[in-house]
């Protein structure tokens, strides 16, 4: 046997994973892709012209890890969670539109919202070969600046894009964050929409912050303060859990 043959039989290629154990291993290490929509265009081409945001290839996507993707808009860095299909009654009657919300954090937070250089989203639809392109509407603060504003941390946001008119019945497929209206995007998140089971609609909701006190019991507290909304109505609580919240101390 020569030893090409040695080397080759040294591999048993039948034990390859297949494509499919590939792309649900790589669904699994990055959530945020829009991985089946990019298997199924993958020879499409897909881009507004030929001179005009092309569709991002996966090597072309910059990665922090594997959950945040990158957009650079001097003088920002927006790193990229996830992105979210809100056509919630309530939002489409304030904003007049559906809207795509980009869970992202940036690494400043001295600059005025209004003074953020101009960003725009590309979003791209199964029924459509082209993107439809429409500037960022309004970058949400979701942080209380008195709890830090130091220039080493980054602070959350999001940022909302409204649909098209000509869209506003169909749900996009992925959405990139771009500089200017035609560039070719470093980020391409997978637009996540969960519709709504059929149930009952409920009357209420509350927000807590994080149970994160390492010096102080609030258990007690806390039991009160469930039975308090359990009286008034709420039927289901979700709370970020703790390692000293789980252990009962």
């Amino acid at each position: 046997m020569t030893k090409r043959g040695h080397v080759l039989s040294y591999f048993n290629f039948a034990l390859a994973p297949s494509e499919d154990a590939v792309h649900k291993l790589i669904a699994q290490e990055l959530p945020s892709l829009p991985l089946d929509f990019m298997k199924r265009h993958r020879n499409d081409n897909l881009r507004l012209n030929d001179s005009c945001a092309p569709y991002p290839e996966l090597m072309q996507l910059e990665y922090h890890n594997n959950y945040w993707q990158v957009h650079r808009s001097e003088p920002l860095t927006f790193y990229l969670f996830g992105a979210y299909y809100d056509n919630r009654t309530a939002v489409v009657d304030r904003e007049g539109a559906a809207l795509v919300r980009i869970l992202a954090t940036t690494n400043v937070i001295d600059i005025d919202l209004k003074d953020y250089p101009p960003s725009y989203c590309q979003l791209w639809y199964e029924e459509h070969s082209v993107p439809f392109i429409v500037p960022v509407r309004e970058y949400r603060e979701i942080w209380y600046k008195p709890w830090a504003d130091s220039p080493e941390l980054y602070f959350p946001k999001f940022v909302e894009c409204a649909l098209p008119a000509e869209v506003q019945h169909l749900v996009p497929e992925t959405v990139s964050l771009v500089a200017s209206e035609c560039a070719r995007a470093t980020n391409n998140l997978r637009v996540i929409y969960e519709p709504p089971v059929n149930q009952t609609q409920r009357g209420f909701a509350v927000c807590s912050t994080g149970l994160f006190n390492p010096y102080r019991d609030n258990s007690v507290r806390l039991v009160e303060w469930l039975e308090l909304l359990r009286l008034l109505g709420a039927e289901h609580f979700l709370l970020l859990g703790t390692p000293k919240l789980s252990r009962g101390e």
